[in-house]
């Protein structure tokens, strides 16, 4: 019987995902053992897909990328509940990598720009289509989900 893969993408440059394909033609024979349930950037798979999963059910799932929106902790939540095993891959959900430099707030803006930067203004009005609320802070996987 294969193990059930899950793979899922935070915040994150890409990178983890494209290096799955350093394993070169090894990759087949990776790919042989496994079933993909869920990789939205190899197939396609909507968060609906991973609901209707009942709990557990995934074998192994990976997940790279800082957790940085209030979406990326509920699907790490939610694949924490139907994966039996959960692991961080790659640095930005390991340690928060570089996109965690977000939670140096401005200072790392007036370092860079001097010490009268201020950031732009909020929009007068929010765009009808918003992106998801961002948490305090980047977080590594491991202090979202146990």
């Amino acid at each position: 019987m294969r193990a059930k893969l899950a793979v899922y993408w935070t915040g994150s440059c890409g990178g983890c995902d494209v290096s799955f394909l350093e394993l070169g033609p090894e990759l087949l024979d990776v790919l042989s053992q496994v079933e993909i349930v869920f990789w939205p950037a190899l197939v396609d798979a909507k968060r609906q897909d991973l609901e209707r999963l009942p709990p557990r059910s995934i074998d192994i799932t990976l997940v790279n990328g800082v957790l940085r929106t209030e979406e990326n902790a509920e699907m790490v939540a939610l694949l924490r509940e139907k994966s039996r095993f959960l692991g961080a891959y790659g640095a930005c959900a390991h340690l928060g990598g570089v996109p965690a430099l977000a939670n140096q707030g401005n200072g790392i803006l007036e370092a860079v720009f001097g010490p009268g930067f201020r950031p732009a203004p909020p929009f007068p009005e929010a765009p009808e289509d918003t992106p998801p609320d961002l948490l305090p802070e980047a977080l590594p996987l491991d202090e979202v989900v146990p």
